[in-house]
């Protein structure tokens, strides 16, 4: 049994993309695993959902879809995009491993300790 790798999972998705937008799924390899997942959840419930775009946002994974379904089954997808974009909002974006939000410039990420060496700075969540 061939075993297919994140990377090619990735383009696979890529290719799903609706083609009135760019063929690309911005994100570092510490998230294409969230992606993969996200993706195949979702396609548990709908395998023709639209991809618009899936991408880096501030720090937080976002994941932009529409489906014919409606109700319970739309609520579930939203549902699943919401879990993993959580998951990803604590994930290092880089490497995988558990991260924080941070800052550098104008410029957020999140990222594991390792990226502090760097000039990333955490960011400090208002209350």
């Amino acid at each position: 049994m061939s075993s297919i790798s994140l990377t090619d999972r990735i383009q696979e998705i890529t290719e799903q993309i609706s083609p009135n937008y760019e063929k690309s799924v911005d994100v570092d390899a510490g998230w294409y695993q969230l992606v993969v997942d996200c993706y195949d959840k979702l396609c548990e419930i709908d395998p023709y959902h639209t991809i618009f775009q899936i991408k880096q946002k501030c720090g937080n994974l976002r994941y932009y879809f529409s489906t014919t379904l409606e109700g319970d089954a739309l609520g579930e997808m939203s549902r699943i995009v919401s879990h993993y974009e959580d998951i990803a909002s604590k994930t290092c974006e880089l490497t995988g491993k558990p991260g924080i939000l941070m800052q550098k410039g104008f410029f957020y990420k999140t990222l594991c300790e390792n990226f502090l060496a760097e000039g990333w700075k955490p960011v400090r969540k208002s209350k």
